[in-house]
C-alpha cells in the first residue's frame, strides 16, 4: 500500500493514478480485481500494473516517491498539484485536512470524533512503526549470530585435536544466536501488538468518517485553504 499520494518519476514523466484511472476505464477494471484491497489502489505496486508494457509486464524503473503533507503545494509535482485542484483524486483516500480551511471543518458535526480518532490512529502507526524498526534491528542481530554460529559450527566439525576450543566456541555461538532469537521474536510480538492497536484504530478511524462528507467540501473552491483553490 502506498501513501496517498504516490508517484513514479521516470524520463521526465509523473506516473499516478486518478478516480477516473481506477473507476471509469477497463484497466482500473483489472487493476481493481488484481488488487487485494481498495488501500492499494494507488499505490506504486498499482500504478506499475496500471501502466504495464504490451506484454503485461508491470511498469518498471524510475522513482518511487509519496508524500502525505499538503501544506504546501510545491511538496508535490506541478502535474499532480492541477489535478488536486480538479478534484481527480477525490475519494481515492482519507482527507487530508490541509485542504479545507479549518473554520469550514469545524462546522461539521462529526469533524471533533472524526478528529479523535485521526489522532489515535496516527499515534498508533508511529508505535507500529518504532516496533517494526526495532523488530528489523532485532533480526538483522540475529542473522549475524546465526551466521557466526554457522562459522563456528563448521570450524568445529573440521577440528579434531582442537576438539574443546572449538566446542565451546560454537557453544558460545549458538548461546549468542538464542539470545538474539529471543530478542527478536520479543520485537516481533511487540509490532504485532503495535500492528492490532493501529488496526483497531483505524477500524475506529473508518466508523467515524466523514470522508465523501470532506471530499464533497472540498469541489467548492471557497472552502478550500488558499494555496488549493
Amino acid at each position: 500500500m502506498g501513501d496517498f499520494i504516490s508517484w513514479i518519476e521516470k524520463d521526465g514523466r509523473i506516473f499516478y493514478l486518478t478516480y477516473k484511472d481506477i473507476y471509469q476505464t477497463s484497466r482500473g477494471k483489472e487493476l481493481r480485481d488484481y488488487c487485494k484491497s481498495s488501500d492499494d489502489y494507488i499505490g506504486h505496486g498499482a500504478i506499475r500494473f496500471f501502466y504495464a508494457d504490451e506484454d503485461g509486464d508491470p511498469f518498471k524503473g524510475g522513482q518511487e516517491k509519496e508524500y502525505t503533507d499538503f501544506s504546501e503545494c510545491s511538496n508535490f509535482p506541478p502535474e499532480i498539484v492541477e489535478a488536486i485542484k480538479n478534484n481527480e483524486f477525490n475519494y481515492l483516500a482519507n482527507f487530508p485536512t490541509e485542504l479545507i480551511r479549518e473554520n469550514v471543518l469545524l462546522g461539521i458535526p462529526e469533524y471533533a470524533k472524526w478528529k479523535k480518532a485521526n489522532t489515535e490512529r496516527e499515534k498508533t502507526y508511529t508505535e507500529r512503526e518504532k516496533a517494526y524498526t526495532e523488530w528489523k534491528k532485532a533480526n538483522t542481530e540475529r542473522e549475524k549470530a546465526y551466521t557466526e554460529w554457522k562459522k563456528a559450527y563448521a570450524e568445529w566439525k573440521k577440528a579434531d585435536a582442537k576438539w574443546d576450543k572449538t566446542y565451546t566456541e560454537r557453544k558460545k555461538a549458538y548461546a549468542e544466536w538464542e539470545k538474539a532469537n529471543t530478542k527478536q521474536k520479543k520485537a516481533y510480538a511487540e509490532w504485532e501488538k503495535a500492528n492490532t492497536e493501529w488496526e483497531k484504530a483505524d477500524a475506529e478511524l473508518k466508523k467515524a468518517s466523514i470522508q465523501k462528507t470532506l471530499w464533497d467540501l472540498f469541489r467548492v473552491k471557497s472552502n478550500r485553504t488558499a494555496i488549493w483553490r
